[in-house]
């Protein structure tokens, strides 16, 4: 568990400029439309739906091994973006286009695979009685190791032209998480199992899975929050350009204050999470992402207090954000998911989970770009559908609270 806990700061370095804001101001740059980008970051979770093909496949290879192999090679895939530019000058956007969807998708394959391997895994090296306590953990040493390479970044991109700063970006980026990959090769467990008892368990544990009320009860609350806010981090950075203003600087600041949010606050949720139980912090998380969307809507636009007012609300998305995984996450691998069936469970959660997360921004990109003719402000129905299907997530998580082991 040390081991994860030290490589969670190279990773929270590497995604804030491989995945983060960065790439999506990187991709506008590079002449796509919403839809566009909208689908290259989509690609990245729906590939995820290859979960229960490979399942039996990392069991047999050993979770820790599909874990390492997988996740360290997706980083030198991700860093072929620094081309993207010359692709762009020899052959134009199209071909760029085909160029950087060949690489996500090779990039979300060894994602999924990876995955599929390190969620059971780490069932086996976080005890459970700590869950809420790492989970925090580790989310500060993301977010404070985020924060730090987002002032990078913006430091970097304000006022910057051209794509050589994004590819600085992505090359450094790589680099780091190399790093946080290599701190997993400590980590104990993991093993591989037999062929055949590998492949018949997984099997099994995947029909189990859907026939438990319980678990399909938390993948249906768990889709609807996920087909929004799986757009938000997408869109908002191009929301913050285009209606509200902001330069690219200024939109990455909102990130590392995002991180800051989530670093305050991830040690308080793990521990009453350990404390009091996971649902009465993953309600009030939703709670207040229903709200955000009021908040972005009405916020001011190009004035002396656009800046603060889109600060405190990226504050406020970081601290929920916090809430809401380290609560979801406590209540579905503690209580919802069985230990002796990780595997086949969890192959299930990624697959749907990916699913929802990956037609979330395609669907809001193609209907950003579609509504561009007939609304001045086309976040207006992005907004509105973010406000009802988080209230429809909310009230299924609700729902749940007469089940026993979902209430926790």
């Amino acid at each position: 568990m040390t081991f994860a806990l030290i490589g969670a700061p190279f990773y929270g370095a590497w995604w804030s400029v491989a995945l983060g804001t960065t790439t999506v101001l990187y991709l506008r740059n590079l002449g796509f439309e919403k839809a566009q980008i909208g689908f290259l970051l989509g690609l990245i979770p729906l590939i995820g739906v290859i979960s229960p093909l490979v399942a039996p496949w990392t069991t047999r290879f050993g979770l820790k091994r599909s874990y390492i192999t997988f996740y360290g090679t997706r980083k030198f895939v991700v860093a072929t973006l620094i081309f993207a530019p010359y692709v762009l000058q020899q052959f134009g956007t199209t071909a760029t286009f085909v160029f950087v969807s060949l690489v996500l998708l090779v990039f979300s394959v060894f994602r999924a695979i990876a995955e599929t391997g390190v969620i059971p895994w780490q069932q086996e090296f976080i005890p459970h009685a700590m869950w809420g306590k790492f989970a925090a953990a580790s989310s500060i040493a993301v977010s404070l190791a985020g924060m730090g390479m987002s002032a990078v970044a913006a430091h970097v991109l304000a006022g910057a032209s051209g794509f050589a700063p994004y590819q600085m970006l992505l090359g450094i980026g790589a680099l780091l998480g190399v790093l946080h990959v290599a701190a997993y090769i400590g980590v104990a467990g993991g093993g591989p199992q037999p062929a055949q008892s590998a492949h018949a368990d997984v099997q099994a544990q995947m029909r189990t899975a859907l026939r438990d009320r319980a678990f399909i009860r938390h993948m249906a609350g768990l889709g609807a929050i996920a087909f929004v806010t799986a757009a938000w981090p997408i869109f908002l950075p191009l929301y913050m350009s285009d209606q509200i203003g902001l330069d690219a600087g200024a939109i990455v600041r909102l990130q590392l204050i995002t991180s800051a949010g989530t670093l305050l606050s991830s040690y308080a949720w793990g521990a009453a999470a350990d404390r009091i139980g996971s649902k009465p912090i993953l309600l009030s998380a939703l709670a207040v992402f229903a709200l955000l969307p009021l908040g972005w809507w009405w916020m001011p636009r190009s004035g002396v207090a656009t800046e603060w007012v889109a600060g405190a609300l990226a504050f406020v998305f970081g601290v929920s954000s916090a809430a809401w995984a380290i609560a979801q996450g406590r209540l579905l691998w503690v209580k919802i998911i069985p230990p002796a069936q990780k595997t086949g469970y969890n192959a299930v959660y990624y697959a749907w989970l990916g699913v929802l997360m990956g037609l979330g921004p395609i669907a809001t990109g193609a209907g950003l770009d579609a509504m561009r003719s007939l609304l001045a402000n086309t976040y207006t129905p992005v907004w509105l559908l973010s406000i009802v299907l988080v209230l429809v997530g909310l009230a299924a998580f609700r729902s749940a609270e007469n089940d026993q082991r979902a209430n926790v």
